[in-house]
């Protein structure tokens, strides 16, 4: 499979790492994260 998962870390969410490990589990192949969680306008 050649799908990845693109979302936003916070403060609630798993640690990069175990993330990454728990996606790859499933069968993704990349995982992407924003560099900010929050946009001004």
């Amino acid at each position: 499979m050649r799908i990845g998962v693109f979302t936003a870390l916070t403060d609630e969410s798993l640690e990069p790492g175990e993330l990454a490990v728990e996606i790859e589990s499933r069968g993704f192949e990349s995982l992407f994260v924003p560099e900010h969680t929050h946009t001004y306008r």
